[in-house]
């Protein structure tokens, strides 16, 4: 029983964090920002921070469903779900007053959620990966020199 409860533990750990920056999104694309003069964004500056919200947004699912096993399917389930939830939320803009829908803001989303996906999945791993990597001597084989795979 304890062990199920830790593996509980270790599965469901990063997820909330994952919770509250799609909250956070959410809410920040929900939002109508002050216009008038000197409160304009320089040109472009929207896309890198749309760029950089998904980023981190596929960054911790990816992180969050890594540990659910077949890490680069559920890396690429994690990328496409963050990418569907940017054009969700770019429609979402439609409904709302003061805030427009940008096919330019959904390419930034999904350019954002590839790369912040893809650093995730092949920069960060699980902490039993690299504990296990680390404490593993390496090994020489038969005639005492080092394998590759």
């Amino acid at each position: 029983m304890k062990t199920l409860a830790r593996t509980a533990s270790i599965v469901l750990r990063p997820w909330p964090s994952l919770l509250v920056w799609a909250a956070l999104v959410f809410v920040g694309s929900s939002i109508s920002l002050p216009r008038g003069p000197g409160l304009d964004f320089p040109v472009g500056a929207d896309k890198i921070a749309h760029g950089l919200a998904y980023a981190v947004l596929a960054g911790l699912a990816v992180r969050a469903t890594s540990r659910l096993g077949r890490r680069r399917v559920f890396a690429l389930a994690a990328i496409g779900a963050a990418i569907v939830y940017g054009a969700l939320l770019e429609n979402w803009q439609r409904l709302l007053g003061g805030r427009t829908t940008e096919l330019g803001d959904a390419i930034a989303n999904a350019v954002g959620a590839v790369v912040g996906g893809l650093v995730a999945l092949y920069v960060w791993r699980p902490r039993r990966q690299r504990t296990a990597n680390s404490m593993e001597p390496p090994d020489h084989g038969e005639a005492g020199c080092p394998q590759t795979d």
